[in-house]
């Protein structure tokens, strides 16, 4: 049985995310629960926003490789990554461990210790699982098919909306978790930086990103592609409720959820937002895929957790 109590928010500094100016439809508060797999407890608490610093710097880790910041392997029409070469080392496969079994997907760090990845990718949905919070949670940063390059860290705390608990996948407004580790793996594979801007315009087009994310093994595709790293690039629609992103850039259904939809300006990586769904038409078939995009006031919230 969970015990319920409230918590104050630490507000802290350290990460380069790309965030939107808070349009009405976000204009609330998010009512958050944190699970600590550690203490099996349950912590609720409101966030309404904090001032937190425009920008905080990433980091390409002690132990990555230096190729240019590109980590294609072959041309760059290829998806298979070098997961050993930032920023595709600051990505990880999940491990989601339930009671009755086990899934993995994606997810991506953004301090030394912090995860950001898809709620739907932690809290399971659908049939006689509904409601499953996991028990045990790792992650396994820069993963490439039973390679751990970087070693592996325990999810020490989960925090997501409890709004999710009700909209589930119908939308991506509540589809995100922000997950603590017990080490700062990061260190060694670097992570992603986060800053404060306003880029886009609700309705249009924000440009072309890229989305890099783990295969299941249990999809059809290519071998090589299976529990490993997978890229591809397309344009990115910013939905007029202003924190849907609407793309038909190739994702795997099963794994990829969590995965960072991100792009490289100047040298630097940033992350427009987080993968979420796959939309299907009647006849089962996949006519483009969701994302929750970092608005402001998600941005907020990532920086006074990451700490």
């Amino acid at each position: 049985m969970y015990s319920w109590k409230k918590i104050i928010m630490m507000i802290s500094c350290m990460i380069m995310l790309v965030p939107l100016k808070s349009f009405a439809s976000e204009d609330v508060p998010f009512e958050m629960l944190n699970y600590n797999l550690e203490t099996k407890t349950v912590e609720e608490y409101t966030f309404k926003g904090n001032k937190v610093p425009d920008f905080c710097p990433g980091f390409k880790g002690t132990e990555t490789e230096n190729n240019n910041g590109r980590g294609i392997i072959g041309s760059d029409d290829r998806n298979l990554v070098n997961t050993k070469t930032a920023p595709y080392s600051y990505i990880g496969m999940l491990e989601v461990n339930y009671n009755e079994d086990a899934a993995h997907c994606t997810g991506f760090l953004v301090s030394p210790d912090t995860v950001v990845t898809a709620a739907g990718a932690i809290f399971r949905y659908g049939g006689n699982k509904t409601g499953s919070m996991p028990n045990e949670v790792y992650f396994y940063p820069g993963y490439s098919k039973g390679s751990m390059p970087y070693g592996k860290a325990k999810v020490t705390s989960i925090h997501i909306p409890s709004q999710f608990k009700t909209q589930g996948y119908e939308g991506t407004l509540y589809n995100f978790a922000i997950l603590k580790l017990n080490t700062p793996i990061g260190n060694k594979s670097g992570y992603f930086g986060i800053r404060n801007n306003v880029v886009g315009t609700a309705g249009e087009s924000i440009g072309s990103y890229m989305i890099s994310g783990y295969v299941n093994g249990e999809v059809e595709g290519p071998d090589s592609f299976a529990y490993n790293q997978v890229c591809a690039t397309g344009n990115v629609l910013l939905s007029s409720n202003g924190y849907t992103l609407k793309y038909t850039i190739d994702t795997a259904n099963v794994g990829q959820e969590g995965a960072p939809i991100f792009k490289r300006s100047g040298g630097v990586d940033y992350i427009a937002g987080i993968n979420c769904l796959t939309i299907k038409n009647d006849n089962g078939s996949c006519i483009g895929n969701q994302g929750r995009y970092i608005t402001k006031a998600l941005y907020e919230l990532i920086v006074s957790l990451k700490g």
